[in-house]
């Protein structure tokens, strides 16, 4: 019994000292970005998917127009991309090209559902 004690105090000190390191990120969505050696992730809601095959789809052409996409998902009707500038390169401009691609895609990609057509 002191030996399982052990092993899982041991466990959870260590996963506490490591969650850093494996980049976790709690705020899904928001601009991160404290200086220019930075990435800037950025998650967009995908509407129109009816399968992991869609996911893959705009994964892949996200990925064409030289995008560094971090993941592309769709679970249950709500698809979600997530994807990864240098804060150096990402501008007012970025978030329409990304939406714009994914939407040459037939699907329809937004930021905030309260504006579904931010770009024009």
């Amino acid at each position: 019994m002191r030996f399982q004690v052990y092993t899982i105090g041991s466990f959870a000190t260590l996963a506490i000292f490591l969650w850093p390191c494996f980049g976790l990120d709690m705020f899904e969505g928001r601009v991160h970005a404290a200086d220019n050696n930075k990435e800037i992730a950025r998650t967009y809601h995908v509407e129109g998917m009816t399968c992991g095959g869609c996911a893959v789809g705009v994964k892949l052409k996200l990925k064409k127009a030289k995008f560094n996409v971090g993941e592309v998902t769709y679970e249950e009707g709500a698809g979600k991309a997530v994807v990864k500038f240098p804060s150096s390169e990402y501008d007012s401009e970025t978030d329409c090209k990304v939406i714009k691609t994914i939407n040459d895609s037939k699907y329809t990609a937004y930021l905030d559902r309260a504006n579904k057509f931010p770009c024009k």
